[in-house]
């Protein structure tokens, strides 16, 4: 008998170096891309606060072992309330009656709903393409 050890070679590696590759190789991260925050918020708004709180990212990644990360968690909570509770969000910086790291944790019922609602048919997208299944 005859063994190789190929190591830890990606199927790429393996088909270049060796012409064969094994299984077929599966995505161990998928990127979410989000569109524009402002476009129910004139003049920029929510963006400034993304910036703000350092989460002026729109670029998301999703893995096996962070599914949802928690500044996407953030992002979405500000990118789906309402112009008057961004305005509110905006005073409340403004006074010193909110920080930064305050911005995007769970708010409201109703919120929560629309985000877990927004994320739902991404995250099965994702998961299914980590998971090595059809899109």
């Amino acid at each position: 008998r005859l063994y190789a050890n190929y190591g830890n070679s990606s199927n790429s590696e393996l088909a270049l170096s060796y012409g064969f590759t094994l299984w077929p190789d599966h995505p161990t991260s998928y990127t979410v891309q989000l569109a524009d925050t402002d476009s129910l918020a004139p003049g920029g708004l929510r963006e400034q606060v993304l910036q703000r709180c350092g989460l002026s990212s729109r670029r998301h990644t999703l893995t096996k072992t962070s599914p949802l990360p928690p500044a996407l968690l953030r992002t979405l909570r500000l990118a789906l309330m309402s112009f008057t509770q961004v305005q509110a969000l905006v005073w409340a910086l403004e006074c010193g009656d909110l920080v930064e790291e305050q911005v995007g944790q769970r708010q409201d019922c109703a919120l929560e709903a629309n985000v877990i609602g927004f994320l739902q048919n991404t995250l099965e997208t994702a998961l299914g393409r980590l998971q090595g299944g059809a899109e």
